[in-house]
């Protein structure tokens, strides 16, 4: 009987650390630990996790795959085994059905599930609503925006454009003539 620790049995599934320690972790009675509290993986313990490979290979989603508990932890100290014997022995038996529980938690999750409804109704309500209001802003937006171009427009073509710009073309003919001075006096310009 080989003893594994986690990164030893990742490598024999070639699958990551991580994924071994999420898979035990979903199935904690399942995965016996040492008195360290590790995981350690014996022959029984590494064809569970082969099967819960196979599993997710073939599709099952991780909480509808079943695997049988563990018989018995494996390397526990004798304290932690009186101590575990005495636990079992103090605590009280389980009385409830687990028809009352089933039922409760099928109805909880009913619940949850239509107030996320709700909430993701009342958010696409509320995004419609503000995407109305920016269109309807866009919208005025580039009417605004039309008619101070048309006014633009009707402006420039009833003024000439000396009259908005006056200094322009003063300037440049001004400069102009500077450099014809400049070349005459200076060909090499």
């Amino acid at each position: 009987m080989t003893l594994l620790k986690t990164k030893e049995a990742a490598q024999q599934l070639a699958v990551s650390e991580t994924t071994v320690r999420r898979w035990v972790s979903l199935f904690p009675s399942a995965f016996p630990k040492d008195m360290f509290g590790h995981y350690i993986f014996d022959d029984e313990a590494l064809d569970k996790l082969k099967r819960i490979k196979s599993e997710l290979e073939e599709g099952t989603g991780l909480p509808d795959i079943k695997l049988p508990a563990s018989e018995e932890p494996l390397l526990l100290s004798p304290q932690l085994q009186s101590a575990k014997l005495s636990a079992a022995s103090a605590a009280p038996p389980v009385t409830e059905e687990p028809e009352p529980l089933l039922i409760r938690l099928s109805q909880l999750e009913a619940s949850l599930s239509h107030k996320a409804d709700e909430v993701v109704t009342f958010q696409l309500l509320h995004h419609r609503q503000e995407m109305e209001e920016i269109r309807q802003t866009l919208a005025q937006l580039s009417a605004s925006v039309e008619t101070l171009y048309a006014a633009l427009q009707n402006a420039a073509v009833s003024r000439p454009p000396s009259k908005y710009l006056p200094d322009l073309p003063v300037a440049a003919t001004g400069s102009r003539k500077k450099k014809r001075m400049l070349r005459t006096i200076f060909p090499f310009l």
